[in-house]
């Protein structure tokens, strides 16, 4: 019977023609009733809204002798709907599964296109700042520069002035074709920063030498880092430690090294030191304000928050056994970059 056909109605009879009226029948149905039920006169069993499954419907009469005719079975088998069968639960648990996946792909895709517009959208933001902050770099080179330039006119020096605004117009070149990128490559920024050191050296008439040593597991051709990170720390360690030596010999050491998945760029001088450059009057310390600190600060700041490049700077005063000081080391670390690095070009 189909699951729609679970209304029975069962009719018996029995093969006994002489007092038909004194027979007894008694009926039950395995899985509805508990007990032989007797039959009234009109011979028929009711069952209403079974449920789907394996019934036996059991028949079984007396006569007046008390004399049974043993129990009749009937097999009855009501097939339950689609949506009863097991296949359709475990069909039913996989599309809800599948839903279920499907919502928290989606909300976790929602989620992650949400982050990605937020975290662009800081991006954005990050590169107009540094964009801003690289156009104030470009001033404060060419003020300086330019000072000096006018300095050599005026002390009527036609040789050296033609030898520094050559070299002046290279540094400019190369500052203005580095600070046009997020990321340049190492020797593109050394070769600038030697331009830088070159100048200010004939500016204060060679008052200080310098040397850069690059170890060889550095390839300063492939690596990448922000334009203008080191130089303004270079210039500090010029204007506020090496010129206020009394003794001749002042020298800048820049050494970088590599160690494993990080990049240290180490600035040291033999100047006075930070505290012995603050009690200082003299004329270039009032004169100079190292505007290239505090923007190099900010950069790396920006830097690190839209490529998370673990950019630190630690600067130590540096001092002899009699705890004298004898200059400043600044060490910059920054993750070891390569420029096949597709999400920093």
């Amino acid at each position: 019977l189909s699951y729609k056909e679970n209304s029975l109605r069962i009719e018996f009879a029995s093969l006994q023609f002489s007092f038909n009226d004194k027979i007894r029948y008694y009926y039950r149905m395995d899985g509805v009733d508990k007990d032989w039920l007797l039959a009234d006169k009109d011979q028929l069993a009711l069952y209403h809204q079974l449920n789907s499954g394996e019934y036996v419907f059991n028949i079984k009469c007396y006569n007046r002798d008390g004399i049974s005719s043993g129990t009749t079975t009937l097999q009855i088998h009501i097939v339950p709907a689609v949506w009863n069968r097991w296949w359709f639960y475990l069909l039913l648990f996989i599309l809800a599964g599948c839903l279920v996946f499907y919502l928290l792909t989606w909300n976790y895709k929602r989620r992650k296109e949400k982050e990605l517009l937020s975290r662009n959208y800081e991006r954005k933001i990050a590169e107009v700042e540094m964009n801003t902050l690289r156009a104030q770099m470009n001033p404060h080179f060419i003020f300086n520069s330019l000072n000096s330039i006018n300095d050599f006119i005026l002390s009527n020096d036609p040789d050296n002035a033609s030898g520094y605004l050559t070299k002046f117009s290279r540094l400019m070149r190369l500052i203005l074709d580095n600070s046009r990128s997020e990321w340049v490559i190492l020797d593109n920024e050394l070769k600038a920063l030697q331009l830088y050191i070159e100048l200010e050296a004939v500016r204060f008439d060679n008052a200080f030498s310098y040397n850069i040593e690059i170890s060889d597991e550095v390839s300063k051709e492939t690596v990448i880092i922000p334009p203008l990170i080191i130089q303004p720390y270079v210039e500090n360690a010029i204007w506020h430690g090496l010129l206020h030596r009394k003794q001749p010999g002042g020298k800048i050491t820049i050494r970088i090294w590599r160690n494993e998945k990080d990049l240290f760029i180490e600035i040291s001088d033999n100047g006075v030191g930070r505290i012995a450059a603050k009690n200082q009057k003299s004329k270039p310390s009032i004169l100079h304000k190292s505007h290239g600190m505090k923007i190099t600060a900010e950069r790396l700041a920006i830097v690190n928050s839209v490529y998370n490049v673990n950019a630190q700077v630690e600067v130590t005063d540096l001092a002899d056994d009699q705890n004298l000081p004898t200059g400043t080391r600044v060490l910059l670390t920054l993750n070891y970059e390569t420029n096949g690095r597709n999400n920093h070009r």
